[in-house]
């Protein structure tokens, strides 16, 4: 008989980045069992061990949408998806009910180990050494000093690159390293990636086509203003663009920029199966 499956579906707005996720995820069918759309604010299908929520294009980590999936039954444990996470942040997303932060630095195969490591023990911080955010590993101590009885740091990987903490019951350490560079990995997909857009680039232009200020964007990903200016200019200089409103007429035209319809149908759609239209 083989090991059982741990469910995952990935959460977020835009159909690229579930259907990105959904695929680098399945290529693990002996640990992972894909459930590829979820729409944030609808009840779900099926049960699901873990939620791997991807904070793209989203103004900071919608604490209210975490608590709302932290609220369905059919939700087992919720881990954030992201580029990076100030300390501020992190804490707001323990408090929401998350019990995971998983990088999107990391390779494909780390990441389908952290979501397993998530499911089995309750906990994991799968983020590149020196990363992991203070207020994360403080609590993580709180939930050792309050009897949790599982919690093990475990530093794995090749020298070291990569720091995992995760819940451990009989103490043994899950390895979920290998070398990795701080950035986005090339498993990940974005919108406009094909057209020479970096990831943050392409944050920074869908918060724009949404009508934000770049203090505004600035806010939404926890960097400074001068940054997304940068970004904007690079984004028009790529793209051919000469201003915001060409900006958000490319968004428009491409439909990898186009947020996910909200209704029942699109809860969460069966890999392969499309969500309804209405």
């Amino acid at each position: 008989m083989g090991a059982t499956l741990v469910s995952v579906a990935a959460a977020n707005d835009y159909d690229l980045i579930v259907e990105g996720l959904a695929a680098m995820l399945g290529r693990f069918p002996d640990r992972l069992e894909v459930r590829d759309r979820i729409l944030i604010g609808e009840p779900l299908a099926v049960p699901v061990d873990v939620v791997l929520y991807d904070t793209y294009g989203r103004r900071g980590i919608a604490a209210d949408s975490l608590r709302a999936l932290r609220a369905d039954p059919r939700v087992g444990h919720i881990a954030l998806f992201s580029l990076d996470l100030p300390d501020e942040v992190r804490a707001e997303a323990l408090e929401a009910g998350v019990t995971g932060f998983i990088s999107k630095a990391l390779p494909a195969e780390q990441v389908a180990d952290a979501v397993v490591a998530l499911a089995a023990d309750g906990w994991v911080d799968a983020w590149p050494l020196g990363h992991q955010g203070r207020a994360a590993r403080e609590a993580h101590e709180d939930r050792r000093e309050q009897g949790d009885g599982c919690a093990r740091e475990a530093e794995a990987g090749v020298d070291g690159d990569v720091d995992v903490e995760v819940g451990v019951p009989d103490g043994t350490p899950v390895e979920v390293g290998v070398p990795v560079e701080v950035g986005v990995a090339v498993e990940v997909g974005w919108p406009g990636r094909e057209d020479g857009l970096t990831y943050r680039e392409s944050e920074v232009l869908v918060l724009v086509a949404e009508g934000l200020s770049s203090s505004e964007v600035a806010a939404a990903l926890f960097v400074g203003v001068e940054t997304v200016k940068s970004h904007l200019r690079s984004v028009y200089a790529k793209l051919g663009l000469r201003n915001r409103v060409d900006a958000v007429s490319y968004v428009h035209r491409l439909g990898g920029f186009r947020r996910r319809p909200e209704g029942p149908s699109a809860a969460l759609a069966q890999p392969g199966e499309p969500p309804e239209s209405g």
